[in-house]
């Protein structure tokens, strides 16, 4: 096939991401994502802390009532998980949009920001792996691998799917980060030929109320860790390239 290879792939979107984050190191940072609404209305937030042991790297916290969100009280948790050896700490990482009222800023940074009132990381450098993906002069030769392999396709209106689709999962599959199958997206095409199946608001709101199948919850937090542990696992594989 015609285009990039997948080493020269994952070299070009490793140098991308060092160009615009020269002081990254993925070890000291927090790899964070939400699921939920935004402006407040969150759901979930995962975090995954690397200098905590390997069983221990990973905390959640979710809202407690279908009729409620998370609350902000609940960020003592996060707090408490993060404090084991903070002075590490370094930078926040995600893989998110930008937002349109401060361009560069991650959509996760803004939703934390309202769902706390204020940033508590704005003194430290926040990281977004999308960015190699979505900036103008990116990763050109990993994009590229993206569209022409259509590792990971989103539906499309017309009842057909978008190969143009620089998500999560498709830099997983450039790096070769392993998502079971049953944690893959709803609605998602795959190159093996598979559709996702996972809904992960549909899912919680099934687990808050009381109403979900047998190992529905298990899964949950499968799929919430898979997130935030992918990011480190893509950042921990793109340092061979630095």
């Amino acid at each position: 096939m015609v285009g990039s290879s997948q080493p020269e792939a994952q070299r070009d979107y490793a140098k991308t991401l060092k160009k615009y984050y020269p002081d990254f190191i993925p070890t000291q940072a927090l790899y964070l994502d939400f699921e939920g609404g935004g402006k407040g209305n969150e759901v979930i937030l995962s975090v995954f802390w690397p200098q905590r042991r390997g069983s221990e790297r990973f905390h959640w916290v979710r809202r407690q009532d279908a009729s409620r969100y998370l609350e902000r009280t609940q960020w003592s948790e996060i707090e408490d998980f993060i404090s084991y050896r903070n002075d590490w700490l370094q930078s926040v990482v995600v893989f998110s949009g930008q937002t349109d009222a401060q361009p560069g800023e991650p959509d996760e940074q803004r939703r934390l920001r309202e769902w706390l009132g204020h940033d508590p990381f704005s003194s430290i450098e926040w990281v977004n792996l999308h960015r190699p993906l979505m900036a103008r002069g990116g990763a050109g030769l990993a994009k590229e691998y993206i569209r022409t392999h259509r590792l990971v396709q989103k539906p499309a209106g017309d009842g057909g799917f978008r190969s143009k689709n620089y998500s999560l999962e498709n830099l997983e599959f450039l790096f070769a980060v392993d998502r079971a199958k049953d944690l893959r997206s709803r609605g998602d095409l795959y190159s093996d030929g598979s559709r996702g199946t996972f809904g992960v608001l549909t899912i919680e709101a099934q687990v808050v109320r009381g109403k979900a199948e047998d190992g529905d919850q298990d899964r949950l937090k499968r799929y919430c860790r898979q997130d935030v542990e992918s990011m480190f696992e893509i950042a921990r594989r793109c340092k061979k390239y630095w």
